[in-house]
């Protein structure tokens, strides 16, 4: 009798692991339970872009064409709650509630936006970034606005600031930490990001706290530290939790997320989880955390989807590598900052370079600022961030030689390829792994 996988959830690491246990088993009955009942999937991350007008709010959602892989998706089926030692699943679909027995169970439940716990976080004009809905719903909402303030400085947050900036609000950005992207880029290249925004007629308010937001029915101001600012919509980009609170009284084990291992398994027999809703550990120590991208999302469905068909596959960890284009700003960073690797008892060292993306000669040559971090005592690569021309690219290249172990004393010797029309003899990328080697031997 072929066995049963259930998925819970169709996001990209729900996606990856039907996949991934079709390929591996192609007689299993494979069933994923996913409660929108509209779509299979979107792209969340292009949800600031459609705000900007760069692609319409359409083209987010998709079709994952699974039944022509003979996976059976039940869209308005909510998991209600699990029971691992009768192995079901207790959902609540459109017909009422019911009981699905399973083999193997892959957990993909994502997360949910936070909203911290502020007077006036429940007023007509404040919203999150979470759905293709939420962007039309600010989309609609700008049209009528004159002044927005943005509620928190990660990417999705800096990139919806942009996007409402050129719609012609006035736009001002708060943060409680003490720069853009804080937990992406140490202070020397976010300051590169801040005066980008700035410049772009963005208002950044860093190191300060949200206290209010202020209105009776509808928004009309906020309090920061004190001080009112005027706004028509508020948008919380404050970062996400895990959408797991049908996991009480499962018994499986919960930390920051679902704690899993490197064959991405819980507490659990026979059960696995991935992507937001999971706690996982890093490609470089092992040390545990979250990574909230679609890119360890997809990975950990892969092995999670492999392993619940019957297969040994392994995750190596994240780096977390990321990049976002914020107005004509392109920021990008992998591994660890500076900070985060202090905070985990390294001593770094680091080299940082400004260069331009082809040879100064040739026409369209734009700024690039490269950053590497790296271990004082084996000189092993720890991180990098690049601000600039093809960034996201650049920071690539860091990402494999992290993933290769490579130190910075043989990646200095990086062999990059040279076109005056595209690159430069001596890229940046090179130059600051010049500077930090150079530094460690002294």
């Amino acid at each position: 009798m072929p066995q049963r996988i259930i998925i819970i959830g169709l996001g990209f690491g729900g996606f990856s692991a039907a996949r991934a246990a079709r390929g591996r088993d192609r007689n299993a009955e494979i069933i994923v339970l996913e409660s929108r009942k509209e779509y299979d999937g979107f792209s969340p991350c292009g949800i600031p872009y459609a705000i900007e007008g760069e692609v319409p709010l359409g083209s987010l959602i998709h079709d994952y064409g699974l039944d022509k892989m003979r996976i059976q998706v039940k869209l308005g089926y909510e998991a209600l709650g699990i029971d691992t030692d009768a192995k079901t699943v207790k959902v609540m679909g459109p017909e009422g509630g019911e009981s699905l027995s399973y083999d193997s169970l892959i957990i993909s439940a994502g997360s949910s936006p936070f909203v911290p716990p502020v007077s006036g976080a429940d007023l007509q004009g404040v919203f999150v970034v979470s759905t293709p809905e939420d962007g039309r719903r600010i989309s609609e909402a700008a049209t009528s606005s004159k002044d927005a303030v943005v509620v928190g400085a990660g990417a999705i947050g800096l990139e919806t600031a942009y996007a409402l900036k050129k719609k012609g609000l006035n736009v001002t950005v708060v943060e409680m930490l003490d720069r853009p992207l804080p937990n992406s880029l140490d202070r020397d290249m976010a300051a590169i990001l801040q005066d980008s925004m700035e410049y772009g007629g963005i208002k950044m308010l860093m190191g300060k706290r949200l206290e209010a937001i202020n209105g009776p029915e509808k928004v009309k101001s906020v309090a920061v530290d004190g001080e009112q600012i005027p706004a028509d919509m508020v948008i919380m980009s404050v970062g996400v939790r895990p959408s797991i609170k049908f996991l009480e009284n499962s018994g499986i084990e919960i930390g920051r997320g679902i704690i899993t291992d490197e064959r991405m398994r819980t507490s659990a027999p026979d059960v696995y989880a991935v992507g937001d809703c999971v706690e996982s550990f890093s490609l470089i120590d092992g040390s545990r955390g979250n990574c909230w991208l679609a890119t360890a999302a997809h990975h950990q469905g892969s092995v999670a989807g492999i392993n619940a068909a019957g297969g040994d596959a392994k995750y190596p960890g994240y780096l977390c590598t990321f990049v976002s284009r914020i107005g004509r700003l392109e920021v990008a960073a992998t591994g660890y900052t500076a900070d985060r690797a202090k905070s985990l008892g390294y001593e770094v060292v680091s080299g940082k370079a400004k260069g331009l993306d082809r040879p100064h000669w040739y026409p369209g040559a734009e700024e690039v600022s490269v950053k590497v971090i790296a271990d004082k005592k084996d000189g092993r690569i720890l991180g990098a961030q690049v601000a600039g021309a093809n960034a996201g690219q650049r920071v690539n290249t860091f990402s494999a030689l992290i993933t290769a172990g490579a130190t910075v004393e043989r990646a200095e010797m990086l062999e990059l390829s040279y076109s005056p029309p595209v690159s430069d003899v001596y890229d940046p990328v090179v130059t600051a792994l010049e500077v930090c080697a150079r530094k460690l031997r002294r």
